[in-house]
């Protein structure tokens, strides 16, 4: 559990990262159109918000690989409690099978704001300049909204799931 609990820490802090690198794109585009009027640096892969989409990206795929982590350590849970050993708290790894759960449909949503978002602000960077640009910006604000409250949540999601196997552990080490 100890490896579980730090995949469980690294992908908590990585949406916090996540939200930062999100929160900052609208600052980053203002920089780098300010160096280039016209369409700004993104095109060119230069500048501050392609940084920041390419730092969004890395974070993407660092992502990934901690679910994937959380969704092995789930199945192999799941098949300790099948078990039904008696000498396993089940009760404990029961709830901790059911806060994966949780954390695994946090991430799933997450990943799909994040690609819907990622996916518009590229289209949109591509054809600058455009007198469309409030509406589509708009748009990517809204999908970035909803990413902003799945990243909120995630986190107590994921601190309840530690709490939960630090229960498990305290039993463990208890009988």
């Amino acid at each position: 559990t100890s490896e579980l609990q730090n995949v469980l820490d690294k992908q908590q802090a990585d949406y916090v990262e996540l939200s930062t690198l999100t929160d900052a794109r609208s600052a980053a585009y203002a920089a780098d159109m300010e160096k280039s009027p016209k369409s700004g640096l993104f095109k060119k892969k230069k500048g501050e918000l392609y940084e920041n989409y390419q730092k969004r990206v890395d974070l993407l795929a660092e992502m990934e690989k901690n679910e994937k982590k959380i969704a092995a350590d789930h199945k192999e849970l799941q098949r300790i409690i099948k078990k039904d050993a008696v000498d396993t708290p089940n009760d404990i790894l029961k709830k901790i099978v059911q806060s994966l759960e949780i954390v695994e449909k946090n991430y799933e949503a997450i990943r799909l704001f994040a690609d819907t978002g990622m996916k518009q602000e590229k289209e949109l960077y591509k054809k600058l300049p455009t007198d469309n640009y409030e509406n589509e910006e708009y748009l990517i604000q809204q999908t970035y909204g909803s990413l902003s409250l799945m990243l909120e949540e995630s986190p107590a999601n994921i601190d309840y799931t530690l709490n939960v196997i630090d229960s498990f552990n305290q039993k463990v080490k208890g009988d």
